[in-house]
């Protein structure tokens, strides 16, 4: 019994040996066996604004960041000049440029009369 299946098997793998090569000779001139391979290959070429971009991130890395503190020493100094108020938001502007900001505040605060205060508009009817 081992020896019949045994032949039969190996009778079903000569079968699919010899349909491959009969398949494999009917379409040889199908089946492509050279391929255009180009010589040589064109060099990447970074675009300007890439390398604008990558030259800009790097001077911004390089830079340094300076702070500065004023001490009470200083604002006595300030004081005397007259350049220091510390009544104002910016106690180091200038006066005129602080009214301004003021006037600017008081017209943005302004309510406008036509509105009611919501989202939608109570019409009484549910």
């Amino acid at each position: 019994m081992f020896k019949s299946v045994f032949k039969e098997i190996c009778i079903i793998i000569l079968l699919c040996i010899a349909i491959i090569l009969v398949l494999g000779v009917i379409f040889y001139d199908y089946i492509p066996t050279n391929k255009a391979v180009p010589n040589k290959l064109s060099t990447y070429v970074t675009p300007e604004d890439v390398k604008t971009e990558i030259d800009e991130q790097i001077s911004e890395i390089n830079k340094v960041e300076v702070s500065y503190e004023i001490t009470g020493t200083d604002i006595k100094l300030y004081e005397q000049i007259n350049s220091y108020n510390p009544g104002k938001v910016d106690p180091f502007s200038a006066s005129n440029s602080v009214e301004n900001i003021e006037n600017n505040t008081q017209t943005n605060t302004d309510i406008n009369s036509n509105s009611t205060g919501t989202f939608f508009n109570d019409t009484g009817l549910k």
